[in-house]
């Protein structure tokens, strides 16, 4: 090349975002439970979803003060590029009031073998690997009843 055009060649290339993008219950801020009888569990499932290009590991979780009323069974998975799954979450209240809990969902990229990198950009990655998670929320809300 050496600033001769004579050698000169068009390169084509193709890009994706690294950045993870992350939904949960259709980007709705909370989510209800059926009224529900003290001793029973009730449940209602969280759509996931990734709407980036980029294979996810979510984690979702609910803070540990909440877990006597509000669980979740399984809280962890991986979505493809712009794939969704639901979670679980189940209810179970002990006295005749509502309840509200918050549910927080992390994604993290997963390692892709069709999208290496490789050189100078990969330590740039490594440093910046810590701004890739991100966190997105729902608030779960329970009305308990007493049994009849």
């Amino acid at each position: 090349f050496n600033f001769d055009d004579a050698p000169s060649a068009s390169v084509r290339v193709h890009g994706r975002s690294w950045e993870p993008r992350i939904s949960l219950c259709q980007g709705k801020i909370s989510t209800t439970f059926p009224p529900t009888c003290a001793g029973i569990v009730s449940n209602v499932a969280c759509e996931v979803t990734n709407s980036s290009e980029v294979p996810l590991l979510y984690d979702c979780k609910i803070p540990t003060k909440f877990r006597s009323v509000f669980w979740l069974p399984v809280s962890t998975g991986q979505l493809r590029p712009c794939e969704s799954t639901k979670v679980v979450c189940q209810f179970s209240p002990d006295a005749d009031r509502v309840f509200t809990a918050p549910m927080y969902c992390t994604a993290t990229p997963l390692e892709d073998e069709d999208q290496h990198v490789s050189g100078l950009l990969k330590l740039a990655r490594k440093k910046e690997a810590v701004k890739e998670e991100r966190v997105c929320s729902v608030r779960l809300v329970g009305h308990g009843r007493q049994p009849a």
